[in-house]
């Protein structure tokens, strides 16, 4: 039994880091071309980042660590715990980039969220007033832990959905043929 919690913790641990370096690699990306607020379709590669390695680190517990069967608990606990793995990197990794990296990445971030809030019909003055409140809450430090909550718990959403599909219960009886 403590073997088998070993066995899905490893294999959550392993489809966690790839998880993570996929979102890694995506907002490194975006990084480089100074995009602070992602596109669709952007979105959507880390949508499918993170439902792709949530199903293929379940399949592979399942098969071949569980001898083909996992309960619908133990895929939705799989799910979150590969989530919690890769949130962790990502937010270490988050943290890094605005806290020692480029300390001005989060200066980009404001600008972008200052304009959102001009598009959205605020007068230069009322933009100001949030933005001194933003840049409160926003730190690197706050930011790399709302990226953990975050992450870990739209990879708990996800795991909910997924866990249908990827369950294989056991037989509570063989076929007993006479």
């Amino acid at each position: 039994m403590e073997e088998r919690k070993g066995i899905a913790l490893k294999n959550a641990m392993t489809y966690g880091l790839y998880m993570g370096l996929g979102l890694i690699v995506v907002h490194v990306g975006q990084y480089m071309f100074d995009v602070y607020k992602a596109p669709w379709w952007l979105s959507i590669i880390n949508y499918a980042i993170i439902v792709g390695v949530i199903i293929l680190g379940t399949i592979n517990l399942r098969n071949k660590e569980l001898g083909g069967y996992i309960s619908y608990g133990k895929a939705l606990g799989q799910g979150v715990l590969i989530s919690l793995s890769a949130s962790i990197i990502f937010g270490f990794y988050f943290g890094l980039l605005t806290g020692v990296i480029d300390k001005s990445y989060m200066d980009g971030m404001y600008n972008m969220i200052a304009e959102t809030y001009l598009d959205a019909g605020m007068d230069y003055d009322q933009v100001e007033v949030m933005m001194e409140t933003v840049k409160k809450v926003q730190s690197p430090a706050l930011m790399t832990i709302s990226q953990i909550f975050g992450t870990t718990v739209m990879g708990t959403v996800i795991s909910l959905i997924t866990s249908i599909f990827v369950k294989k219960e056991e037989p509570l009886f063989d076929n007993i043929q006479e």
